[in-house]
C-alpha cells in the first residue's frame, strides 16, 4: 500500500472517510523524471553457487522493474566478476535503455565462477561502462558481493565516487567484511547486509527509496532565493588531491542552483592561518555576494582557488566572514534565507575563540552547518583531528541536522545529498505519493475563528504538496456527533487546493 497519513485537528474512530479507497504505487515514481545510468556489479565467483547466483539474477530483475526501462530514462548494465571481468557473452550486458532486451539478458546471464576481484572491478566499471554514460546522466552503481576482495578496492571505489557515481553496497552472508562494503559505497548509510541470497527481497523497498531519495536531490535545481556561503579550511592538513575534492564538492552544490540577483547568490572565504597573522594570505575572501552574478563566476573563482597551508585559524575567519563579507555592503541580502557551510579537517590552533562569531552569525538568522573531516580528537590529541564540541559551537541546531562528521574528502562529495536537501529546496508541490485524510472538529466549542484558523491550517498543508493521481490526494471529514465527508479522495490539480474546506 502507498504511505497513507491521517492528519487530526482531533481524532475520531467516526470518521465516514472510506479508506479502502486509498491507492497503491504504481510505476517508478520514487525516480520518476531522472534520468539515469544504473550499473549492477554482480559476484560470479564460486563460493555464490549456481542457486545463489540465480536468486541473485531474480532479485536485479524484479529491482530493474521498478524503474522506467527506456532510452531517456533509466539505462541498465551488468556486470559480472571475478578473477576477470565480462559485461559480454552472457556473463552481462552493456548499458541499454531497452526493456525487453534487459530482461533477456538478465533471464539468459550465465554464472562464471573464479575468484574475488573486486577492485579490478570497480576499475572495469569506471573505464568501460560508465565511461559511456549519458552526459546529463545520474550514475548509480550497486555491487553484490558474498565475499572479501582479494585484490585492493580503496582507490578504484574512491575513483568512481570521484566522478560523483552513487555506489551501493550489498554484503550477502557471513563472509563479507562491513568496513570493505562501507570503503566501496562510502558512506554506510549507502551499505545493505543480508543474511543469505533469499533475504535479498528484505533490502529492496529500502535500497529503493534510499536511491531515488538521493537522486532526487542531486538531481534539483533550485531557484529559492538565498544567500550561500563556503568558510573552508585550507590548512596544512590537507593534501593537494583532498583539496581538488573540495573544490569538486563545492562546484557539485553551485551546479544546482539558479545564480543571480533573484535566485542564490554565494560568498566563499577560505583561510588556514599562523597566530601571528590570522590575516593577509591567510584568510582569503575568494568572492563575495554582490561578485557572484553568474553560475559561470562562482565555477570560475572556485576553480582559481590556490591551497594555503599553514595553521587552522577557525576562529579568526568566522570573525572575519562576520564582519567583513556578511554584510550589506559585501552584497548580503536581510529578505532572503541565509546558509553558511563550514568546512575543517582540523581543531583549532589560533587564538580566537569561535563561540562568539558563531552566535553572531546565527543570530541574523543564518543557518550554519559545521562538517569536520577525518576524525575526532582524542585525549591530548590536537593535531590532524577535528573536535566535536567545536563543531557544535559553530552549527546551528538540532546537531543531528547541521553537524556532519565524516571520514575523508570522499564522503564530502557524497554528503553533498544530505547538504543539498536544504540548500536545494523542495518545489511548492513537491511529489510525495500520499494519501491524507484530515479529521476537523467542527463542534460548538470550537467557535467561528478558531475553525476559520484550522481551515487555514488545513489548506497551509495541503498548498505544500503536489495532487494528483499519481502524487497526494486530500480527503476532509468534518465531525460533532457525526461525521460527513467534505471532501473525498478525487484528482485535484495544485490549482484546485483551494476547494479543500
Amino acid at each position: 500500500m502507498r504511505w497513507f497519513s491521517l492528519f487530526c485537528a482531533i481524532f475520531s474512530t467516526a470518521s465516514s472517510v472510506d479508506v479502502r479507497a486509498a491507492r497503491t504505487r504504481r510505476g517508478a515514481a520514487g525516480c520518476a523524471g531522472v534520468q539515469m545510468e544504473m550499473v549492477f556489479l554482480a559476484d560470479g565467483s564460486s563460493s555464490v553457487s549456481q542457486v545463489s547466483f540465480d536468486l541473485m539474477k531474480k532479485w536485479i530483475a524484479d529491482f530493474v522493474d521498478k524503474f522506467d526501462v527506456s532510452q531517456t530514462a533509466t539505462r541498465v548494465s551488468v556486470v559480472q566478476f571475478t578473477d576477470n571481468v565480462s559485461d559480454r557473452n552472457g556473463f552481462g550486458f552493456p548499458l541499454s535503455g531497452q526493456a525487453a532486451r534487459v530482461k533477456s539478458d538478465l533471464a539468459n546471464l550465465r554464472y562464471m565462477t573464479g575468484n574475488t576481484h573486486a577492485g579490478n572491478a570497480l576499475r572495469y566499471v569506471k573505464n568501460n561502462v560508465l565511461s559511456r554514460a549519458r552526459k546529463s546522466a545520474s550514475k548509480v552503481l550497486i555491487v553484490l558481493t558474498d565475499g572479501v576482495s582479494q585484490d585492493e578496492i580503496e582507490k578504484a571505489a574512491s575513483d568512481l565516487i570521484g566522478d560523483k557515481v552513487l555506489v551501493f553496497s550489498v554484503g550477502i552472508g557471513n563472509s563479507v567484511d562491513a568496513n570493505e562494503l562501507e570503503k566501496i559505497a562510502g558512506l554506510p548509510e549507502y551499505v545493505f547486509k543480508t543474511a543469505n541470497y533469499n533475504a535479498l527481497t528484505g533490502i529492496t523497498d529500502t535500497l529503493y527509496n534510499k536511491l531515488c531519495s538521493s537522486l532526487k536531490s542531486d538531481n534539483c535545481i533550485s531557484s529559492v532565493k538565498q544567500d550561500l556561503s563556503f568558510i573552508v579550511d585550507s590548512s596544512s592538513s590537507i593534501t593537494i588531491s583532498d583539496y581538488q575534492k573540495l573544490k569538486t564538492w563545492m562546484k557539485s552544490i553551485i551546479e544546482k542552483l539558479e545564480i543571480g540577483d533573484n535566485a542564490s547568490r554565494v560568498s566563499i572565504l577560505q583561510f588556514s592561518g599562523q597566530s601571528a597573522r590570522p590575516q593577509g594570505r591567510w584568510i582569503n575572501p575568494v568572492l563575495t555576494f554582490d561578485r557572484s552574478t553568474s553560475k559561470e563566476a562562482v565555477i570560475g573563482a572556485i576553480d582559481g582557488m590556490k591551497k594555503l597551508n599553514g595553521d587552522t585559524c577557525i576562529g579568526e575567519a568566522l570573525d572575519y566572514f562576520y564582519r567583513n563579507m556578511f554584510t550589506s555592503q559585501a552584497g548580503q541580502r536581510s529578505d532572503v534565507e541565509q546558509r553558511v557551510i563550514v568546512m575543517t579537517d582540523g581543531k583549532r590552533n589560533c587564538p580566537a575563540e569561535i563561540a562568539k562569531p558563531a552566535e553572531l552569525i546565527r543570530a541574523q538568522e543564518a543557518e550554519i552547518y559545521a562538517i569536520g573531516i577525518g576524525h575526532q580528537c582524542g585525549y591530548g590529541e590536537n593535531h590532524n583531528c577535528y573536535d566535536r564540541q567545536e563543531l557544535h559551537e559553530i552549527a546551528s541546531k538540532p546537531a543531528d541536522k547541521y553537524v556532519f562528521e565524516i571520514n575523508n574528502f570522499d564522503q564530502l562529495i557524497l554528503k553533498r545529498i544530505g547538504i543539498l536537501g536544504d540548500v536545494c529546496q523542495e518545489a511548492e508541490c513537491p511529489d510525495i505519493f500520499a494519501d491524507i485524510v484530515f479529521v476537523v472538529d467542527s463542534s460548538g466549542s470550537i467557535g467561528p475563528k478558531r475553525f476559520d484558523y484550522m481551515k487555514n491550517w488545513v489548506k497551509s498543508i495541503a498548498a505544500s504538496f503536489k495532487v494528483g493521481e499519481n502524487f497526494a490526494r486530500f480527503s476532509v471529514v468534518q465531525y460533532t456527533k457525526t461525521a460527513k465527508t467534505v471532501v473525498d479522495f478525487q484528482t485535484l490539480g495544485c490549482k484546485n487546493r483551494r476547494y479543500l474546506l
